[in-house]
């Protein structure tokens, strides 16, 4: 047997085993980049949820899946601002609510005290006269004025909705009616008679000689009886001022002088006592109301006066009249006078009594589960009352009533934002206050 060279050998088995390398492992040698890359679509751009599974290399995307709209609570809200919860929607009714500004609150009156004899709402179940025949449009100022003149009980029939009637000043005429003048007007918690700023709204004055004087005595006359009930009364403005005999001192909304006055649901808001030209204000009073020498004591009984405002007396003022004053609210009224009375040199005087300013000779006050609210006067701390018998022959009570957020400015006496001398100078004699907030 042939011998081969070592070497030889060697040559041989290194060249047979490329050549079977060669045949069986071809893809060791030739094998594509591919198989060692990863796939382009998912390496070059984000998988979509249409093309997993069925990536196409040039087909567009599917129309219906780009066309869906994104949804609006996504797509309203700007891409730099995060997307806003929505609140549930009891959530803002469990919020507590932001607090009144003190100058808008308003403490409501009590309404805790009997109603005295006489004070209360007349019986008008049988009227004198009805105004309107059911609609708005038949209750005019002229059918309210025709009406009062005739006296006696006066109503309403102006349909369903409240109604608000632009009147002139309304003259009581002392001899109208059944003879004495005598009115009773109901406004059926509907009606309201309106100035609008441009006059006085009811008028009464026994002493007014253009009104017919009836009794040689006008200043201790009985009648007429003025009732006002269930009514609104707004935007009155009354001049006042001194020099003769039937001089008006004030009432922005009302005057009354001789006979008698009495207020059941009555609500004056809006109105103001101005001063004549060259007046001082002495005396001078009433944004809603003022009474002067009434035959007997004024009563107001569920009443509310808002936003009056008076050189004296911001709601009420009263000269030689004894008031009686129940369940009734007064709020944000305004003494705007300055120098008291008499007036101070320089001043036109006033400033007294931001809700009441009541004046004269043995007369008393008296006031029972009423609220002062937010009133203001300039002089005396008399952000609410200003009471002065000037005999020292007076008496002031107040029970189970509220006084809150009243100016006490200049106060010189014991109780914060009421001045008084009823029986003395001090405001110490003659004055109860029983079981009442804030005094």
């Amino acid at each position: 047997m042939k011998r081969f060279s070592p070497l030889i050998v060697v040559a041989v088995i290194f060249l047979a085993g490329a050549a079977v390398g060669y045949v069986v492992f071809p893809a060791l040698k030739k094998a594509p980049p591919v198989v060692v890359e990863t796939p382009k679509p998912i390496v070059q751009e984000p998988v979509k949820p249409s093309t997993i599974g069925n990536p196409p290399a040039v087909a567009p995307t599917p129309a219906p899946i780009t066309n869906v709209p994104t949804p609006p609570a996504v797509a309203n809200v700007p891409v730099s601002k995060p997307v806003a919860v929505p609140t549930p929607p009891s959530k803002p009714e469990t919020k507590p609510a932001p607090p009144v500004p003190v100058a808008q609150s308003l403490v409501v009156a009590s309404g805790r005290c009997a109603v005295p004899s006489g004070a209360g709402a007349e019986d008008v179940s049988k009227p004198t006269t009805v105004v309107g025949d059911g609609t708005a449009a038949s209750c005019t100022a002229a059918k309210v004025i025709d009406a009062m003149h005739k006296g006696g009980a006066v109503t309403f029939n102006c349909g369903a909705d409240p109604l608000t009637i632009k009147v002139p000043e309304i003259k009581i005429y002392n001899n109208g009616g059944k003879g004495d003048g005598s009115v009773m007007l109901d406004g059926g918690n509907k009606i309201t008679l309106a100035a609008e700023g441009a006059n006085r709204i009811i008028y009464q004055n026994t002493c007014d000689e253009s009104l017919v004087w009836t009794s040689p005595r006008c200043d201790i006359q009985g009648a007429p009886h003025l009732v006002l009930q269930n009514i609104a009364l707004s935007g009155g403005r009354g001049s006042a001022g001194k020099g003769s005999l039937h001089g008006v001192l004030g009432g922005g909304a009302v005057y009354v002088r001789g006979g008698t006055f009495k207020a059941y649901n009555l609500k004056v808001t809006g109105s103001v006592q101005t001063n004549a030209s060259g007046a001082t204000t002495q005396d001078l009073a009433g944004g809603a109301i003022y009474t002067f020498g009434l035959a007997k004591p004024a009563t107001i009984v569920n009443s509310v006066f808002e936003n009056n405002s008076g050189a004296n007396g911001g709601a009420i003022g009263g000269l030689f009249t004894s008031y009686t004053i129940v369940n009734s609210t007064f709020a944000n009224n305004q003494a705007t006078g300055r120098g008291m009375n008499p007036a101070k040199s320089g001043t036109t005087g006033g400033g007294l009594g931001g809700a009441i300013y009541n004046d004269g000779n043995s007369y008393n006050l008296n006031i029972c589960g009423s609220a002062f609210t937010n009133n203001t006067a300039n002089e005396l701390g008399s952000g609410s009352i200003f009471m002065v018998a000037n005999d020292l022959n007076g008496k002031l009570t107040i029970d189970q009533s509220t006084f809150k957020g009243n100016s006490n400015n200049g106060s010189v006496q014991k109780l914060p934002s009421i001045y008084v001398e009823a029986q003395d100078k001090r405001g110490a004699a003659g004055v109860t206050a029983t079981g009442s907030v804030g005094l």
